[in-house]
């Protein structure tokens, strides 16, 4: 695992998913008002592979972790979580929400009991969906 700056990172040319405007507004506002962490993944070389949303509304987290294991998304997240975010942040999973696309990931999630959405490619969302902790 390795902290990078920001500007060291790229979108990927083959991202084949569309943005839709007023969801990146939505994930902007959600970004914004609830500060969570959520990692953005990146090659090596740092082309994004994962968070081109994220990084397209100009989200500029307090600090990014990416996944420089090359596992799936939901272990890589739980080490994240308990080597990276865990000792510096606390556990009390009332101060994180997790906004996850991922069923195996949301899940990985409500193990430490932290909060989550679950978006979806071509989702609308006209307010904030409630979160939940999955199981």
């Amino acid at each position: 695992m390795k902290l990078i700056n920001v500007n060291e990172i790229a979108p990927s040319t083959y991202n084949p998913r569309v943005a839709d405007p007023e969801r990146l507004d939505l994930i902007e506002l959600s970004l914004r008002k609830l500060g969570f962490l959520l990692p953005l993944y990146a090659t090596p070389d740092g082309e994004i592979i994962s968070g081109h949303q994220r990084h397209h509304v100009a989200w500029i987290p307090q600090e990014a972790h990416f996944n420089r294991y090359y596992k799936p998304p939901h272990i890589a997240k739980r080490i994240m979580l308990e080597q990276l975010v865990f000792p510096k942040h606390g556990t009390n999973p009332k101060q994180y929400l997790a906004i996850e696309s991922n069923p195996r990931t949301q899940a990985m999630y409500g193990e430490f009991g932290i909060p989550s959405i679950k978006v979806c490619e071509h989702e609308v969302w006209t307010t904030l969906p409630t979160p939940q902790t999955v199981s």
